[in-house]
């Protein structure tokens, strides 16, 4: 059942959509095939992806790559123990980059609030779960995606730090830069991106740190009264929405393939999401919507059953209403630039 409301935007009790009728039924044969193996091709990528990698070098831009590189040998043993303890778990709420190059270095993105995790078929299976690593019986019918859904407001989102271990980790812990967008999310998690880390966690390996921040932040860090949490969570769905934007305009390097690949998957529940938290009768707010449905059609996904062509033409074109909101959208730009 569908429904348009007066602003242009379509509302849908249910809908399965399928990569078949995301082509116009116009399209020549070869130009379907075109589409379909690139849709193949990205979600493939996505299953692909390892919760932790070993790459040569660390990405020009990582916030601590002028930082001195001084690990001693006994340093670089412990730092790839770690490596080897986070590639041995079989969680995708949080993959992890190191670099052989530069041992003292990391690049980790967490993923929201829920997971999306894919593991072999076996007897039985290990994830990281909200106390931990938890064993489970494995009833699905072969390898696929396990998805889990929470609903806090960072929960569609990905957040994305650089990681510094200093010479003399881990009696220092490491330090964190989380890659804001210019963004005040969260008091933990400032737009200036400096992370600071609570006294229990100064002590904790690298891996236990990013589960604590993701469990407590991300997961558990809305304010427990519920007037100043539901002013809280609007503002942090808006500033979620707002970020995704510029992921896929610039998606971090060496996680390219992770955003294209989770927003193509995510992108129908994450317009459900604004749809229900979101007032779009307020001119910015439709036009937030707008623009994140051209970012996901850009990225191919299908989402024409979401908006009204005309409405959303119109909002696209239209400049002076929302003036207020495109400077606030062109300084966030510039603060991007600074990361």
């Amino acid at each position: 059942m569908e429904f348009e409301d007066e602003v242009g935007i379509y509302y849908r009790s249910s809908y399965k959509p399928s990569i078949k009728k995301e082509v116009d039924e116009t399209a020549t044969s070869e130009i379907h095939g075109e589409v379909e193996e690139e849709v193949d091709g990205v979600e493939r990528r996505l299953k692909e992806l390892k919760n932790f990698d070993e790459l040569p070098n660390p990405p020009c831009n990582h916030h601590f790559i002028n930082k001195p590189y001084n690990i001693q040998a006994s340093l670089a043993k412990r730092i790839q123990g770690e490596w080897e303890s986070i590639r041995q778990l079989h969680s995708s709420s949080i993959l992890v980059r190191g670099y052989t190059s530069r041992i003292d270095l990391m690049r980790a993105v967490i993923v929201g609030g829920g997971d999306f995790i894919r593991l072999p078929k076996r007897d039985k299976i290990k994830i990281m779960g909200r106390k931990g690593v938890v064993i489970v019986d494995d009833d699905r019918e072969d390898d696929e995606m396990i998805t889990c859904r929470e609903g806090p407001p960072y929960h569609q989102g990905l957040f994305f730090f650089d990681i510094f271990f200093p010479s003399n980790y881990p009696t220092e812990p490491p330090q964190l830069f989380f890659r804001s967008y210019g963004l005040d999310l969260n008091p933990n998690l400032p737009k200036n991106g400096k992370v600071l880390l609570d006294a229990n966690l100064q002590q904790s390996s690298i891996w236990d740190t990013l589960v604590s921040i993701r469990e407590l932040i991300l997961v558990d860090g809305i304010d427990r009264d519920k007037e100043k949490s539901s002013k809280l969570s609007k503002r942090v769905f808006v500033q979620t929405w707002e970020a995704m934007l510029h992921m896929l305009e610039c998606a971090p390097i060496h996680f390219r393939a992770l955003v294209l690949g989770y927003f193509r998957v995510r992108s129908h529940q994450i317009l459900l999401d604004y749809k229900a938290y979101a007032d779009v009768q307020d001119p910015a707010m439709k036009l937030l919507f707008f623009k994140l449905v051209k970012a996901f059609e850009t990225n191919g996904t299908y989402c024409r059953h979401h908006y009204n062509q005309k409405e959303y033409d119109l909002a696209l074109e239209k400049k002076e209403p929302l003036e207020d909101y495109s400077n606030n959208i062109r300084s966030f730009w510039y603060s991007s630039l600074k990361i």
